[in-house]
């Protein structure tokens, strides 16, 4: 454990932008090339791609809520540090097998990963932060009166937009030594970085705001109980549960297929065509990646104008439909690249919005089992639209089964928009 006085030298918020957004960036370049490698290289089939999506949300249903309850009880920032190490590991099995069951037990330690990590993040930096108290001593920008909700909010969206900005520079690097290796040594090379991240997190981040539930006499049972009746008693928390369900069952399927769509119109779905397909994805990622960061500075703007994150979901939801509608309805590359731009640069916006709104419903004793409850509930609607989406689209087209995604997306801008 670091010292208080080595550990404080960094500020908790600089913890979080820093060790979590350049994990944003990390993450991005790693999609990109495990996409070309699935797609292009290995040539998984719609159904195998599919299926990595069920084992990977398989093993979040099985294991968000007991891992969230650990961060509660034990430690978030030990939860953290795991999963940086378990996530990165599992990127780089994945580039290390060819064999589609290794490629289904690598995303399943990917899921187990990310449990430690979905909801122990916003729950550490809120209590760390709350435990500063007024912002005018160690806070941001000489302001006066407690950290708020909003803050916490604004702060998610800077590591994202940290995240994205660095993708523009990790993105082309991941072209580039792509091109002149091979996309398996970039990936490599990017699971390398993002497991030396755990090391900045051991080094300085501190838990001195937080007090575990095993030292107030709350165990397991008790606390699990606890996030349970939060969001069973909590009508914003359902809520949020609808849209978030609604949201990834329709999400999932533009993460494995549509961009089979894309390739495959563009021409470029050939392992011998490789380098070409990492170039026309890097600029999708490229340019989605811009588009992500307009987005999460038009909701930052937004959230300082005092509107509520349901409305703000709404109406990023709404946009996020339009680009799903694009890629769906057409065979055309340039209107295919920019619904992605629409779709994807939402789904980023997304995260810290939902993020923020479970935050703000969620007690500091459970905040971390609350996050990993909701978690779950949306995992189990990923399965059901990648098995019931996918199985439409292997019987009839990929465009059907990301028109009937679009529909769903609409419907989760519907809900959010009436709620109040």
């Amino acid at each position: 454990m670091v010292s208080v006085e080595t550990s404080r030298r960094v500020h908790p918020a600089d913890v979080f932008l820093r060790g979590f957004g350049i994990g944003e960036g990390f993450e991005w370049g790693l999609w990109l090339a495990i996409t070309v490698y699935w797609i292009v290289e290995l040539n998984l089939s719609i159904t195998e791609l599919v299926l990595l999506g069920v084992v990977l949300e398989g093993t979040v249903i099985l294991s968000e809520t007991p891992t969230g309850v650990v961060a509660d009880v034990w430690s978030r920032r030990s939860s953290l540090i795991i999963a940086q190490v378990l996530i990165g590991s599992s990127f780089a099995w994945t580039f290390l097998t060819e064999n589609i069951w290794m490629l289904l037990a690598s995303h399943a330690l990917l899921g187990f990963g990310w449990t430690f990590r979905s909801g122990a993040d916003v729950a550490w930096i809120t209590d760390e932060l709350a435990g500063l108290g007024p912002k005018g001593k160690e806070g941001r920008g000489g302001e006066d009166g407690p950290f708020t909700d909003n803050d916490i909010s604004q702060l998610l969206l800077r590591r994202n937009q940290i995240g994205m900005l660095l993708s523009l520079l990790i993105g082309p690097l991941t072209i580039l030594i792509g091109w002149w290796q091979s996309v398996r040594v970039v990936g490599l090379i990017l699971s390398v970085g993002y497991i030396s991240l755990a090391g900045f997190m051991a080094m300085f981040m501190t838990e001195d705001h937080f007090t575990p539930g095993r030292e107030r006499g709350a165990g397991f049972v008790a606390t699990l109980r606890e996030g349970v009746g939060v969001v069973r008693d909590r009508p914003k928390l359902r809520v949020l549960i609808v849209v978030a369900a609604l949201l990834f069952a329709g999400a999932e399927i533009f993460g494995r297929i549509g961009y089979v769509h894309l390739l495959e119109t563009a021409g470029f779905r050939d392992v011998d065509g490789s380098g070409e397909s990492l170039v026309v994805l890097g600029v999708v990622f490229f340019l989605t990646a811009l588009s992500g960061i307009a987005l999460l500075a038009a909701t930052e703007r937004q959230l300082e104008k005092g509107e509520g994150v349901a409305r703000i979901a709404g109406m990023l939801l709404v946009v996020g439909a339009v680009g799903g509608a694009l890629v769906a309805s057409t065979s055309v590359v340039v209107f295919i690249g920019l619904g992605f731009l629409l779709q994807d640069g939402v789904q980023e916006a997304m995260f810290p919005v939902m993020e923020g709104w479970a935050n703000k419903e969620a007690p500091s004793e459970v905040r971390a089992t609350v996050h990993s409850l909701v978690g779950q509930t949306t995992s189990l609607s990923q399965i059901g639209g990648a098995i019931i989406l996918g199985g439409l689209a292997e019987a009839t087209s990929v465009q059907v089964g990301l028109g009937a995604a679009t529909a769903l997306i609409g419907l989760a801008a519907l809900v959010a928009l009436r709620t109040r």
